[in-house]
């Protein structure tokens, strides 16, 4: 998991390039999943999409999900793969549905 600080942040930014998602990339086991953090309060707009199109270039299965809710959250997390991505629902052993 990579959890850079802000992508503003002087010395930061070079942790959201293509060039630091292919290291990434590169490292990775067979089906293998890369995980970003993005602290996405006080970024613009522009400097979101650019992350997010720059992370998709490299891993072509992407998943995105806003932790705290789309009205709340403030950080992103997002997933990238060689291969397809997948949630499936699976029982535990109290009998509760949950994502795996």
């Amino acid at each position: 998991m990579s959890e850079p600080s802000h992508p503003w942040v002087p010395g930061v930014a070079n942790l959201f390039t293509r060039e630091f998602f292919e290291l990434g990339r590169d490292r990775l086991s067979d089906g293998g999943v890369f995980v970003q953090w993005v602290q996405i309060y006080q970024l613009s707009t522009e400097s979101l999409r650019t992350v997010l199109a720059t992370f998709q270039t490299v891993f072509p299965h992407v998943m995105v999900f806003r932790v705290g809710g789309n009205r709340n959250g403030k950080d992103l997390i997002l997933l990238g793969s060689q291969q397809p991505l997948s949630l499936s629902r699976r029982r535990t052993t109290d009998g509760k549905s949950t994502h795996t």
